[in-house]
C-alpha cells in the first residue's frame, strides 16, 4: 500500500518558505499532500473564522510544479482568502471535491511555523488553531513551528517535524474512527482502550504540538506547557494622524520545569506536547491524567504512546 495522505495547511500563507520546505519533504518520501493553506499571512488569528464573505480559492500549479519529483504521488496546492481555520473546513467539508485528485487525507500537518508556539501562545496561533480546527472534525493532528525568525535555517524544523510524523502514519487509522463526527458528541474512544492517549489522538480529541528552534541539538523532548509572559505588549505614539497603538512585547519571560516546552527549547532541543482538542468542560474533552500521561517522554524523548507501537 501507498502512503497516506496528508493536509498540510499554515498561517503564514501558501508562499510561505517553512510550508514549502516540508510540503517538498513530504512529497519527496512518497506522501500524497493535499495544501490548503491562507493565501497571506494570518499570523496570530487563533480560531477566528470569515463569516458571511465569500473566499477566492486560487489553484497555485506554479508551485506545484517548482516541487513536483514524482508524477505518480499526487500533489495539490490550493489558497483561500480567509483564516487558517477557514483553510481547514474548506479542505475538509468537500468544498475542494474537484480539485483534490482524490487526496482524502488521514493526518493534518500545520507548519511550519515561522516563530516560537510555546505556552499561552497556542492560544493567539493560526498555525496551532488550524490543527485544532482539523482534530474538531476528528482528523489526528500536529502543528510544528520554527522556534525563533531564522527563515533561512528551517533544515532542523524539517527533519525533526519527519521524524513524529512518521511516527505518526504507523499509528493512524484510514478512515480516521471519528473522522466527520458520525456520533456527535459521542465521538470518543470506547472499549479497553479507551483510556490510552494514543486512542485520543486517533480520535482527534488530543493533539501533538512541537517546537524546534533552529539550532536543534538533536534531541526531542515530550512535556507539559511552561509558562510564558509577555512584558510591556503595547506602545503608543504620537503622530501626524493622531495616538496610534502597537501590540507587541519588550520582553519574554519563560517559565517552566525540566521536560516543559520552554524549557525544552531554551536548552536547544525539540519539544513535543501533546495538546488537549477541547475546552476542559467540553464531553469530548481528555481527563487529566490521561494528558500527564499523554506527555511522558520515552528514552528518546518521543511520547510513550507513540514509540510502543
Amino acid at each position: 500500500m501507498g502512503r497516506p495522505s496528508i493536509l498540510v495547511t499554515n498561517d503564514d500563507g501558501v508562499e510561505a518558505p517553512g510550508l514549502l520546505a516540508l510540503v517538498s519533504r513530504l512529497h519527496t518520501e512518497g506522501f500524497p499532500v493535499l495544501v490548503v493553506a491562507p493565501r497571506g499571512e494570518q499570523s496570530a488569528s487563533g480560531m477566528r473564522l470569515t463569516l458571511g464573505k465569500p473566499m477566492r480559492i486560487e489553484v497555485h500549479t506554479d508551485i506545484e510544479r517548482s516541487i513536483r519529483n514524482n508524477r505518480d504521488v499526487p500533489l495539490v496546492i490550493l489558497s483561500v482568502e480567509g483564516t487558517p481555520c477557514d483553510a481547514v473546513i474548506v479542505a475538509i467539508e468537500g468544498a475542494l471535491d474537484q480539485h483534490r485528485m482524490g487526496i482524502k487525507p488521514s493526518l493534518c500537518v500545520s507548519g511550519i511555523n515561522l516563530g516560537p508556539n510555546l505556552s499561552v501562545d497556542v492560544l493567539h496561533s493560526g498555525t496551532v488553531s488550524a490543527a485544532r480546527e482539523a482534530s474538531m472534525y476528528g482528523l489526528p493532528s500536529i502543528s510544528t513551528s520554527l522556534a525563533d525568525y531564522n527563515e533561512s535555517e528551517f533544515g532542523n524544523a524539517v527533519e525533526a517535524t519527519m521524524a513524529i510524523i512518521e511516527k505518526a502514519i504507523k499509528v493512524i487509522k484510514i478512515p480516521p474512527p471519528s473522522f466527520m463526527r458520525p456520533e456527535g458528541a459521542e465521538s470518543k474512544p470506547k472499549g479497553p482502550y479507551k483510556d490510552f492517549p494514543i486512542t485520543h489522538f486517533l480520535h482527534g480529541n488530543l493533539m501533538l504540538n512541537v517546537n524546534v528552534p533552529s539550532n536543534w541539538n538533536g534531541i526531542y523532548r515530550t512535556g507539559p506547557h511552561g509558562a510564558r509572559w509577555y512584558k510591556a505588549p503595547t506602545q503608543i505614539s504620537d503622530t501626524a494622524e493622531g495616538q496610534l497603538v502597537e501590540v507587541g512585547a519588550a520582553t519574554i519571560i519563560n517559565e517552566g520545569e525540566d521536560g516543559s516546552d520552554t524549557n525544552t527549547i531554551e536548552k536547544g532541543g525539540c519539544s513535543i506536547t501533546a495538546m488537549p482538542v477541547w475546552p476542559q468542560l467540553h464531553p469530548l474533552s481528555v481527563p487529566d491524567h490521561i494528558l500527564k500521561e499523554a506527555n511522558a517522554s520515552d528514552h528518546d524523548g518521543f511520547p510513550v504512546w507513540l514509540s510502543n507501537q
